[in-house]
């Protein structure tokens, strides 16, 4: 495996490190050179890029994530190829994920998971309305950031739903704990699917464990199509009635009886939110669900592939017959009735292939004439029978068309057109392209027949949404771009110097604090950089003396930097090198250092004569307190003679055993 650590890719991200490797993908810390931030780099692995399923994969998430924009989903900035391999460059996110903080917290209380799970869902709501489907909603793919932001992340298996590819028809992708049950029998995925995977996570953050567990992922898959789990509040009594209906509509095992959108699921969300003990009546019965599915139960060996359980699934084509054949009846949407297949012929017909009964042809125009009577009878009840029995036809008026109009007008009803109804506004929708108070839909529909006194329910545009603009004057630029972002809001930053207001800090905004504006417009924020820094000329200062060249150094506006000295033949104290180059233009106070000449370098002989006691002793010399010379001598030695060497002058120290023997100042100058 390729370490990237050091390499420049597309001439413009420095890789720093690598700080993740998953299944196809490794990811990487990188610096983008030209916008001046850090990046994520998520980039294929080597032995990977010549495969063709994991690069259409890798493609896919660039794509699909490309067309997103959302303060909870990562962003991707750029794509490109190194050495064969694709790349995605990718907002980088310092937190951690989901799964993680699950572990940390073992049980989520209901009212964190709604804060947290309401940002996946609005996530997965600003793609379904782009066509995006993931797949692959796990805690996994969810990273959380400090300040309690989720963002969604891998839209490695996403698919577009206009494309008409949503079948899995390949080995199980994603995590089995989460997959839907569509995906692990290989049909057609939809929006609902990414519902499922949010009520398995649900149910997981809220009593500690998912709802299907086992050591082989192909049993997970098997448990997801025809196992019923535990019910939340078994688990954790702590969670409310409303809460775990929620759970488990989003669970359930036939997606015509999950929530139709993410929408739905948030409106639940928030009623549980705003009042814990409401309760929704929802039915969940995995049994019933079961027989809905019409799947019948195949036999799975622990071996199997999700290939292999998606054709077991699968419903073989019927026979052709030259004889008409007639299912058993079905009683009921939510109750079916298995076809019975006792292999016995009837009196009526003869057993075909598959255990079917089959029926002669003449059944047929009996059920189609049978049909005829049913229609008879009803209009019978509804038109001949009220007047046999003297039903008020004045009693009944005709539903005048509202739509269109305002609620004001309606209200008034200055002409007694709507006298007859009791009118009422069940819901407000906020519509940029219709005023607002006009009346978008009602029911029931205009035209219609109903009795005096009726009611027509009226859905109502409530004009262009808007939001109030935070204050966010002064703040951090980080943290106000998360408060307006979690406003709806769209930011564009724009850095400008300030003298008063702290660098990356918000100087204004525009529209500023409390304007009321669209929802989603964009806020622009200017941003402080610091002060405008004021550009100095450097002055030459080599051939000063070390005072005068401190005195020129701060009147050119410039800092005093490190001062060093050195040996050369220049006369002693003179300055004989700086560090900023003459006659360039630098920033006002920017430190410059430069070097003084010590002189040049002479030498001199030291003679020292040695006491006569003791008999053994060692002798240190010291120049200016630095050790020159330490050596053991006997007595009888009598004198050392020590060749020194510097510039100047020097104090010479002598020490016996340790005890200062004698000190001299030696001066050295050319003989």
């Amino acid at each position: 495996m390729k370490d990237l650590t050091g390499q420049l890719l597309s001439n413009r991200y420095s890789v720093i490190e690598k700080i993740g490797v998953g299944g196809m993908a490794e990811v990487y810390k990188a610096y983008c050179n030209t916008l001046n931030r850090f990046v994520a780099v998520k980039i294929i692995k080597d032995e990977l890029k010549n495969e063709e399923d994991s690069v259409k994969r890798f493609k896919t998430e660039s794509r699909a994530v490309a067309i997103l924009n959302h303060p909870n989903i990562v962003s991707v900035y750029d794509v490109g190829v190194f050495d064969g391999r694709p790349f995605i460059v990718m907002e980088l996110i310092e937190g951690i994920t989901l799964k993680e903080y699950m572990s940390q917290k073992g049980i989520i209380d209901y009212k964190e998971a709604i804060f947290l799970i309401a940002q996946v869902l609005r996530a997965l709501e600003h793609a379904h309305n782009r066509k995006i489907i993931h797949r692959d909603i796990k805690p996994q793919n969810i990273m959380l950031l400090k300040d309690g932001v989720i963002k969604v992340a891998d839209f490695g298996i996403a698919r577009f739903a206009a494309s008409n590819t949503l079948t899995m028809t390949d080995s199980a992708i994603g995590t089995a704990h989460y997959l839907s049950p569509e995906q692990a029998r290989g049909t057609i995925t939809d929006e609902k699917s990414d519902i499922y995977s949010v009520g398995v996570m649900l149910y997981e953050m809220t009593t500690g464990r998912v709802p299907f567990d086992s050591d082989n992922p192909v049993s997970v898959a098997l448990m997801h199509l025809s196992a019923t789990p535990a019910r939340p509040r078994e688990i954790n009594p702590n969670i409310p009635e409303g809460f775990e209906e929620i759970i488990l509509k989003a669970m359930s095992r036939d997606p015509k009886n999950r929530y139709a959108n993410v929408e739905e699921m948030m409106e639940d969300f928030e009623l549980v939110r705003e009042e814990p003990s409401v309760t929704f009546d929802y039915v969940y019965n995995a049994e019933e669900e079961s027989e809905d599915a019409g799947m019948p139960t195949q036999k799975i060996e622990i071996g199997d592939s999700l290939r292999d359980i998606q054709k077991k699934e699968k419903k073989p084509e019927p026979e052709e017959d030259d004889d008409e054949y007639e299912p058993a009846p079905i009683t009921s949407e939510r109750n079916r009735q298995k076809p019975q297949r006792t292999g016995k012929t009837g009196k009526s017909g003869k057993t075909g292939k598959g255990g079917r009964t089959k029926r002669p042809s003449y059944l047929k125009n009996v059920a189609i004439a049978a049909v005829g009577v049913v229609v008879l009878v009803a209009i019978l009840m509804n038109v001949v029978f009220p007047a046999i029995f003297g039903e008020d036809r004045e009693n009944s008026v005709t539903v005048p068309m509202l739509e269109g109009k305002t609620v004001e007008e309606v209200e008034n009803d200055f002409y007694g057109e709507y006298k007859d109804f009791e009118i009422s506004v069940v819901q407000r929708i906020n519509d940029p392209m219709i005023p607002e108070g006009v009346i978008i839909s009602q029911s029931p529909k205009p035209d219609s027949v109903r009795k005096k006194g009726s009611r027509i329910e009226l859905i109502v545009s409530a004009g262009e949404r808007t939001e109030t603009v935070p204050a966010i004057e002064g703040m951090e630029y980080r943290y106000a771009k998360v408060e307006l972002e979690n406003k709806g809001f769209t930011v564009t930053r724009v850095d400008a110097y300030s003298e008063s207001v702290p660098s990356d800090s918000v100087i204004s905004a525009q529209p500023a604090g409390y304007t009321v504006a669209p929802y989603g417009s964009e806020v622009i924020l200017n941003v402080s950089i610091g002060k405008e820094s004021v550009k100095v000329q450097v002055p030459l200062i080599v051939g000063m003396s070390q005072d005068s060249a401190k005195s020129a150094i701060l009147a050119s506006g410039l800092s005093i930097g490190e001062i060093k000295q050195e040996i050369s033949e220049e006369p002693r104290g003179e300055v004989i090198s700086q560090t900023l180059t003459y006659g360039s233009t630098v920033d006002e106070l920017t430190p410059m250092g430069f070097t003084v000449s010590l002189g040049e370098e002479f030498r001199q002989e030291l003679e020292i004569v040695l006491p006569e006691e003791p008999e053994t002793q060692v002798v240190r010399v010291t120049q200016n307190g630095t050790t020159i010379y330490e050596e053991m001598h006997r007595a009888e030695d009598g004198r050392i003679t020590l060749e020194l060497s510097g510039t100047g002058t020097a104090m010479i120290s002598i020490y016996i055993n340790g005890g200062l023997y004698y000190e001299k100042v030696v001066r050295f100058e050319q003989e």
